[in-house]
């Protein structure tokens, strides 16, 4: 790869051959429920069924009577599957301990070969699932043992005395994805879990984590899948893990898991870990669980989530979620004996992807704070770069319609100006930390969604225009170029987990999965995406390039009107500016600011780069006019994003642009220019300043044609003010120095 490098004073060419690597996109498993759910995770599909119910049918309140161990001791039903998919017909071969009477709700399945051995207390018989059903609910009625227990469902084509845990088409789905992010299968939204006997055991009724309105405070609600089950599949599939901790885990819990990780799972493997799932929505019980703990612990004094006295009770809620985050990374660090993050285990610090000004980097700067770099406890942050997500489902939308939204959409997260992924990348790798998405992709709702002045014919006209939409090919143009974009702001470490893996019923509205059942596995979604993991990660290309000057206007999330607020705008005390930088090759850079020398009064600011310690500049009020360059000092960069951090101590005057040179470098061959111009592009007949490592005699300005249209004799200087030409295009500007060299600077005016 060719990269070229303009600086102040240097010209670097670099030759760099990387090894290829495939894109880091991973996959948010789909949720593990009973309620229309087109996916077969195992190959007991008991382990997916609701959970128990009274007899009289899985829609009813309550629950029956259970022994310790959750199992029935009094009739009950027991939802199996709602919604019968492609792949769910044929013999399954069900078994329990003790005896009952068992009868199917939908008559269109059979019950037969059944036979109770009462020698090994063991109930054994076949269960035919029609395809014509409309579902599978069992209800086990009197004459019953005491106790039905170890209830299983298995699989067509298993020997029910030996089988896998896992149906072969959902291992063949996942194994495509580098890391699995768990999210769903550990309920972290729901669960409430505290202590390690809570968790949710693999010989269990169900892991299944369905639940309804009513039983939000039931125990099954507050479990996931079991770990024993979710280490097994990575390591069948040798996948990475992304896990989610329950909102309420003691130490205790967070310690007994790391150990279970770290001795179960396959050592080549990497571990991220999320503190619960995006805790700043008190909508979810995780969320204002999380809230109503902040509000206790400062009330309870001597707290650090009301420093500075703040009053704001979801700030302290989030500086709760960090300061948990940060625990629950050191306690996994003591457990792995790891000092490096990146080696095994990975913690991520998630944030609101609409608001990384006020959500990420208030989050980042309390943990700088109290406890140190941020980077000494996080691998990085994640955020939720959903493109879709303001809903256009109305009457009448066609195909075309929503593609076009989401088309809109993509371009929209990615403009040139005020991005705030710009503003999430540069506060990221301000604090030295990777670039992650813990959830994206098309967000696909139309299940509750749409407007309710609907009637039911023209709801599901809507979701028809959603399943045509997911079979459109178009959709695949906008995912790649949807997901290209992001990586090319994720770079390397970067990790993006689509939601979600699975097949979901696209009928019902529900677009998010990448296949509507189980045996569609050519949906061009999933095609889609088993190529682009094939494919070459894009180059981290994000933020300006330091071949030019970089405009002071032109911050993070800068304005798209920004070449037309005055340069000569006063910034007050305290408030800062932060730039994404991209850099072809680290190393040290040296940085000069651009500064007007009528600066009225004597200001105060400080310079950062990657959270380095602040050079503190302090300047005189100036009155000559024109322009001058202050050496801020030298700083390390990485190669790919940075961030450079402006802080004004007190009301600071005009600041043009940085201007950065090459102090070492790790590059094969170098080349010299001589000169810039800046700023470039300018506006009509507006001051531009050319720097010169040389003696300058005479500039000419020349237009496209070769003409000449101004020309600047006996200049004599190493820096010189002229005005840029009163037309708009690109001309070129000549410099011949005084020892009869000659150099061409092309500029623009807009």
């Amino acid at each position: 790869m060719k990269t070229k490098l303009i600086l102040f004073f240097f010209l670097t060419k670099s030759f760099f051959i990387h090894a290829q690597t495939n894109p880091q996109l991973g996959a948010t498993l789909q949720h593990i429920n009973s309620f229309n759910s087109p996916s077969n995770w195992f190959v007991d599909i008991m382990k997916s069924s609701k959970p128990f119910s009274p007899v009289g049918g899985p829609w009813l309140q309550g629950s029956p009577a259970l022994d310790p161990q959750g199992w029935p001791t009094e009739p009950f039903s027991v939802w199996v599957k709602h919604g019968i998919y492609p792949g769910d017909e044929g013999t399954y071969q069900l078994s329990f301990d003790g005896f009952a009477n068992i009868e199917v709700f939908d008559t269109s399945n059979v019950i037969s070969d059944k036979v109770y051995d009462p020698i090994t207390n063991k109930t054994t018989a076949s269960l035919f699932i029609s395809s014509a059903a409309s579902q599978v609910i069992l209800t086990f009625n009197a004459p019953m043992s005491p106790a039905v227990r170890n209830i299983k469902l298995i699989s067509p084509g298993f020997n029910p005395q030996n089988f896998p845990t896992y149906r072969p088409e959902w291992l063949s789905h996942l194994s495509k994805f580098p890391v699995l992010r768990f999210m769903t299968w550990n309920a972290a939204n729901l669960c409430m879990a505290r202590e390690w006997n809570e968790r949710r055991l693999v010989d269990g009724p169900t892991q299944c984590s369905f639940y309804t309105e009513d039983t939000l405070e039931a125990k099954y609600v507050a479990q996931g899948v079991a770990w024993e089950h979710i280490i097994e599949l990575c390591n069948v599939l040798q996948k990475d893990a992304w896990i989610n901790i329950p909102v309420f885990a003691s130490d205790n819990y967070v310690t007994q898991l790391a150990n279970l990780l770290k001795n179960s799972l396959n050592p080549n493997l990497k571990v991220y870990i999320e503190y619960g799932n995006e805790m700043w929505s008190f909508a979810t019980i995780a969320g204002a669980a999380n809230f109503n703990e902040a509000r206790k612990e400062v009330l309870a004094g001597n707290s650090t989530l009301n420093q500075g006295n703040e009053t704001n009770e979801a700030v302290w809620s989030m500086r709760r979620y960090a300061k948990r985050s940060k625990e629950i990374a050191a306690i996994f660090y003591n457990v792995y004996g790891l000092n490096n993050p990146n080696d095994r285990i990975r913690p991520v610090l998630g944030f609101q992807y609409v608001s990384p000004e006020s959500n990420l980097r208030k989050l980042l700067e309390y943990i700088q704070q109290n406890f140190g770099a941020p980077k000494n406890y996080f691998y990085g942050t994640a955020s939720a770069p959903f493109i879709g997500q303001v809903s256009v489902f109305n009457e009448g939308m066609t195909v075309n319609d929503y593609l076009n939204h989401l088309e809109m959409e993509n371009n929209r997260m990615f403009l040139a100006t005020s991005n705030i992924m710009d503003q999430g990348l540069a506060w990221t790798k301000f604090y030295e930390l990777n670039f992650l998405a813990h959830e994206a992709g098309g967000f696909h709702d139309a299940s509750y969604t749409l407007p309710g002045n609907l009637s039911d014919l023209q709801k599901k006209a809507i979701r028809d225009t959603l399943v045509a939409a997911m079979e459109n090919p178009r959709i695949t143009t906008i995912y790649n170029d949807y997901l290209t974009n992001w990586f090319t702001y994720g770079g390397p470490g970067s990790v993006f987990t689509w939601f979600v893996a699975g097949a979901t019923d696209y009928s019902l509205g529900d677009g998010f999965g990448l296949q509507k059942n189980s045996t569609d596995s050519l949906n061009i979604k999933n095609v889609f995406i088993q190529n682009f993991l094939q494919g070459s990660q894009p180059a981290q290309v994000a933020g300006q390039n330091i071949d030019q000057p970089v405009d002071t206007r032109k911050f993070a999330g800068y304005a798209s009107n920004w070449n037309s607020v005055s340069k000569n705008t006063s910034i007050d005390a305290g408030l800062s500016q932060l730039y994404l930088l991209n850099v072809t090759a680290s190393g040290s850079y040296q940085i000069r600011l651009v500064k007007d020398k009528a600066t009225r009064d004597a200001s105060t600011y400080q310079i950062s780069v990657n959270n380095s310690t602040p050079k503190v500049i302090n300047e005189t009020g100036l009155q000559n006019p024109g322009v001058d360059t202050v050496v801020i000092g030298n700083f390390n960069f990485n190669k790919g994003a940075n961030a450079l951090q402006i802080t004004n101590i007190s009301r600071c005057y005009p600041n043009y642009a940085f201007l950065f040179d090459i102090i070492t470098v790790n590059t094969e061959d170098h080349n010299t220019v001589q000169s810039i111009v800046y700023p470039n592009p300018a506006s009509s007949n507006e001051s531009m300043y050319i720097f010169s490592t040389k003696t300058i005699s005479i500039i000419s300005i020349l237009n496209f044609e070769g003409k000449e249209i101004e020309l600047y004799k006996n200049v004599n200087a190493n820096h010189f003010t002229i005005h840029s030409p009163n037309q708009n295009g690109a001309y070129f500007v000549k410099l011949t120095y005084a020892s009869g060299e000659m150099e061409s600077l092309r500029i623009v005016v807009e």
